[in-house]
């Protein structure tokens, strides 16, 4: 029987999350599986009714190597949810997404896969989808007579992610208590057969409040496919349309970033450096709703959603990652690196760089006036056309290609499975 693997993930397609999960499809494909991309719905917002996000999420998310892409139908019932809830004692957000994750109806491509191929592992993605992948294997054991092993790969520290954004809980509409939030995740978390991490210091998090678990380091990769368009161009001279680029969808982690950027860093810089900047993606809709008079001041800046944000790379003469909030890894970095581009950023956003990896063509400034100062240098630097930091691609070759990702995961599965359950090359 063909072995299969089935992975679970929320509906975010266009986010670090999405890169990463589609090179593990690929990967598992690589090894001779049959993969089911099965989505998870964590609230309300994605109920029966939301069909259009749902079509989108799946066609979105058929990434290279999946056979089939479906989701969990979750209930509409509001009651029922919040007497779930009472039944558990007025927990906190995560808890409740994972537990609206784990209580729809499955799809029939979940028992095809189950009784045509040899499901040896549940990869998880995101800590709300652990109780789902419980409920997955339970299946698969009483099936097959044989418990598939759980992966949870944890993309960042939730917990922090809620706390910071205090976002009100959606029953008691009050602001969630980190501890209560860390408490979850960590109990979730547990439940898990090994913990994959993005970044060394999220190992180091879990690590040492879950010391009985199996805990490894894969760092974060992009989806094959951009992967492969941005090497490519890496070859490719283009006159220089841009001396920086920025790139955000409606996020509030890229929402503090750009106020920061447009009302504090800007204003310091040089006269003219403000109109070499080009705002890419969703966000400038989120600042145009949360911040109307500093969107139409610079609503000029704003390029939206584009046909192809290869060619912003190549006519680009820097990236800029000037993070002021986020966990995990930031995908940003990671393809400005692979595009080759030298990169201007703050120190927190290169939380994903392992120690001594930041010798690249990389600029770290983290007060307004010394980012500020940092992008009038670059400006100056005049060039008919942009260049290649040959530094950068090198380090993403070398710590964030997707080679390098599937022989690391290829590496922890190959040592969790027994010799006899091993997936064919």
């Amino acid at each position: 029987m063909r072995p299969g693997v089935i992975v679970l993930a929320p509906p975010w397609p266009r986010s670090g999350s999405g890169n990463t999960i589609a090179a593990q499809t690929a990967a598992y494909a690589r090894r001779g599986a049959r993969v089911l991309l099965l989505l998870a719905p964590l609230g309300r917002g994605h109920a029966r009714g939301k069909v259009g996000l749902w079509q989108d999420a799946v066609s979105a998310m058929k990434f290279p190597g999946v056979e089939t892409v479906a989701y969990v139908r979750a209930r509409r019932n509001r009651l029922r949810s919040f007497l779930a809830w009472l039944l558990a004692g007025c927990d906190d957000s995560i808890a409740i997404s994972a537990r609206y994750a784990a209580s729809g109806a499955l799809p029939s491509d979940c028992a095809e896969i189950v009784t045509s191929a040899r499901v040896d592992v549940v990869h998880v993605n995101h800590v709300f989808c652990v109780p789902l992948a419980r409920r997955i294997a339970a299946i698969v054991e009483g099936t097959q007579g044989r418990r598939p092993l759980i992966v949870l790969d944890t993309h960042d520290i939730q917990s922090d992610a809620f706390a910071d954004r205090r976002q009100r809980n959606p029953y008691s509409r009050r602001i969630d208590a980190r501890a209560d939030l860390a408490r979850t995740e960590l109990a979730l978390g547990a439940q898990a057969d090994i913990l994959v991490h993005v970044t060394p210091a999220d190992c180091d998090f879990f690590a040492s409040r879950l010391p009985g678990k199996r805990h490894e380091v894969i760092l974060p990769t992009l989806h094959p496919l951009i992967e492969a368009e941005l090497v490519r161009r890496r070859r490719v001279q283009r006159p220089a349309e841009h001396d920086f680029i920025y790139i955000g969808n409606q996020h509030r982690a890229n929402l503090e970033t750009v106020r920061w950027l447009l009302g504090e860093v800007l204003p310091l810089a040089s006269p003219g450096v403000r109109e070499r900047l080009r705002i890419v993606g969703t966000i400038g809709g989120l600042l145009r709703r949360r911040e109307p008079a500093l969107y139409a001041a610079n609503a000029h800046l704003f390029a939206g959603e584009v046909p192809s944000l290869y060619d912003y790379y190549a006519g680009a003469k820097a990236v800029l990652a000037p993070a002021t909030a986020g966990t995990g890894s930031s995908i940003k970095v990671v393809e400005a690196l692979c595009a080759g581009k030298p990169v201007l950023a703050t120190r927190l956003a290169l939380r994903g760089l392992p120690a001594g990896e930041t010798t690249g063509d990389i600029h770290v400034h983290d007060t307004a006036v010394g980012f500020a100062d940092a992008m009038t240098r670059l400006s100056a630097i005049t060039a008919p056309e942009t260049r290649v930091s040959l530094a950068n691609a090198a380090l993403y070759d070398r710590v964030f290609s997707n080679a390098r990702y599937f022989a690391a995961l290829d590496a922890v599965i190959g040592s969790l499975l027994p010799l006899e359950a091993s997936m064919a090359r």
